[in-house]
């Protein structure tokens, strides 16, 4: 009805909005402004539209701030600029590389999103939605290239949960004012922090807490039940910890960009949600739990809950090894077809499906034989053979750059029976002399990479995709082999295992191949891992032949954390 009553009603106006839902899909989702429209809570005629230079969730995502502009029964009675200033960087659509944050045009800069005529347009659209659908309406809208409207979905209005700014006059002074609204409400409860990466499997969370966290991981699900609220270093409001969150309506804030460890344990504390504010103390009697309203439900929407416990619990995929007859849900089958899909990536090379004739050469002045494919974005030139600086993707030239700032390790001083060990292996390992001669290769794209390495007697592969969604960002590190013996080998192991755990890794062992996974960090902290590991790499070649006892590994792990400290407490602290 809505989509006959809007199209007949601007089917002669050349300038009226674009219908998505009349196309059925954007042929190619190039937007220049963005933004949402909703009703002003003071006076219903009146519409409140939000508009940024570019893609909407840069604002959600606390990237840039919306210009805001009011228009009150069709006419612009006011705009207001940006109150942080000129926008300077704006999210596009890139049909290779995706959404890229870039820096926004200088003439785009100096004049404002929207012009009258638009606002009026987007006003007028709101209404014909608001008189079809009496609940209030939350309108998404964009320009395309040639400034048309485009009417990207319409909702039921809600407060805005990505709220931009907090804190009201008069209120205690928070200890985090800033983040994204996963979920608005109020709690109070006892502080408990944890390390998403390393949760003890036999941890007790106090019944009622406020849950503080590093990052927004899958591990924390099983908590949420038995906490009052969710406090989270990063985060983005669109992946499925947030979406978890937002089942079960526990109020939450992702985001908060510090280190939330500096509120000790056991201290009440209060937030809210809405507002963006964590308080020492007891709740404040303004900030009362919310109520909840209970609307007249719409058809579809009482179809989509009836429809739910089969479309969004997830609890097959809480496991690290999700398997498929556990899937009870949709969302069960998308993460575990996810998790099926990394691991058939990262087993590629491991596989021997790496074709030669596909592969260049990489230049890069070390004894390493490195051939290259690139399966799109991953090298700028096409030729037999390239340079680093000819290397596009972004975790390999991470991993790369860590490779390549330390020195090549020079033959290491064998004690007798390191010498023995080695000669022992290598005469009684058929394969160890055909692992010299292996050739190392790489499958590249412009946010992943899958390096099969070959070091000496020993080989790894490092897996990374590094990118904007948490949910997909992962770096997987797999280790294997050696020339000494199988107690020197260990022992290197749990060298690089200590390593990898302080780098916020999941680390497994099993015999002498060591397997390390970190998933949900967010880009720039994955890419300063990734150079770490680079140097690990460099650091450990051959190290098995000396690791004579348990005192060589604490005594190599010392030195390694002394030397690069400096990028490893920039990691940690990003």
């Amino acid at each position: 009805q809505i989509n006959t009553a809007l199209t007949r009603t601007l089917e002669t106006d050349p300038a009226g909005p674009v219908l998505p839902f009349e196309r059925q899909s954007l042929p190619s989702p190039q937007l220049l402004i963005s933004g949402v429209a909703y009703p002003a809570k003071e006076d219903s005629e009146t519409l409140n539209i939000k508009a940024v230079w570019g893609w909407w969730p840069a604002v959600q995502d606390g990237t840039v701030r919306a210009s805001r502009y009011r228009v009150a029964r069709g006419e612009v009675t006011g705009f207001a600029s940006a109150d942080s200033g000129p926008q300077e960087q704006w999210l596009t659509y890139d049909p290779d590389q995706g959404f890229v944050m870039a820096p926004l045009p200088p003439d785009f800069q100096d004049q404002p999103c929207l012009r009258e005529e638009e606002a009026r347009i987007i006003a007028a659209y709101y209404h014909l939605l608001a008189t079809a659908y009496p609940d209030h309406q939350e309108v998404e809208w964009g320009l395309g290239p040639n400034r048309e409207v485009i009417i990207l979905r319409s909702l039921s209005h809600e407060p805005l949960a990505f709220q931009e700014t907090s804190g009201g006059q008069g209120r205690k002074s928070p200890v985090f004012s800033h983040g994204l609204t996963i979920y608005p409400g109020t709690a109070s409860g006892p502080a408990f922090r944890i390390d998403a990466d390393h949760i003890p499997e036999t941890l007790e969370v106090p019944q009622g807490a406020v849950l503080l966290a590093n990052k927004p991981a899958l591990s924390l699900a099983p908590l949420l039940d038995k906490i009052a609220a969710l406090v989270v270093e990063t985060g983005e409001p669109h992946n499925h910890l947030a979406f978890l969150v937002r089942e079960r309506r526990l109020p939450a804030i992702f985001g908060v960009g510090r280190d939330t460890s500096q509120i000790p344990a056991g201290t009440l504390i209060s937030l809210d949600a809405r507002r963006l504010e964590v308080y020492a103390g007891p709740l404040e009697a303004q900030a009362a739990p919310n109520q909840e309203t209970r609307r007249p439900q719409i058809p579809a929407a009482a179809l989509l809950e009836r429809l739910s416990p089969h479309l969004f619990p997830l609890s097959a995929g809480l496991s690290d090894q999700p398997a498929p007859g556990a899937c009870q849900s949709i969302h069960d089958v998308l993460v575990y077809a996810s998790a099926v899909r990394i691991n058939e990536m990262f087993c590629f090379t491991l596989k021997n499906e790496v074709d030669r004739r596909q592969a260049v050469k990489l230049v890069t002045g070390r004894l390493v034989p490195i051939m290259i494919i690139d399966a799109g974005g991953g090298l700028t030139a096409d030729r037999p053979s390239v340079t680093f600086e000819e290397i596009s993707s972004i975790p390999y030239q991470a991993f790369l750059t860590g490779m390549m700032s330390i020195p090549w390790p020079t033959a290491r001083p064998l004690d007798v029976k390191g010498f023995i060990s080695v000669i022992g292996t290598t005469s009684a390992t058929p394969r160890a002399e055909d692992q010299l001669g292996r050739i190392s290769f790489a499958l590249l794209s412009r946010e992943y990479m899958n390096f099969s390495l070959c070091l000496g007697y020993h080989a790894s592969t490092i897996e990374a995709y590094v990118g904007n969604n948490l949910d997909n960002n992962y770096i997987r590190f797999h280790y294997q082999g050696g020339a000494a013996s199988l107690d020197r080998r260990l022992r290197r192991l749990q060298l690089i295992g200590d390593i990898l755990v302080r780098l916020g890794f999941s680390v497994t062992v099993a015999a002498d191949l060591l397997d390390g996974r970190l998933i949900g960090d967010p880009e720039p902290n994955l890419l300063k891992k990734l150079e770490i590991l680079g140097r690990l790499e460099v650091y450990t070649k051959q190290m098995d032949m000396v690791m004579s006892d348990d005192a060589a590994v604490s005594s190599y792990v010392a030195g390694f954390l002394e030397k690069h400290c400096d990028v490893l407490q920039t990691a940690g602290q990003d």
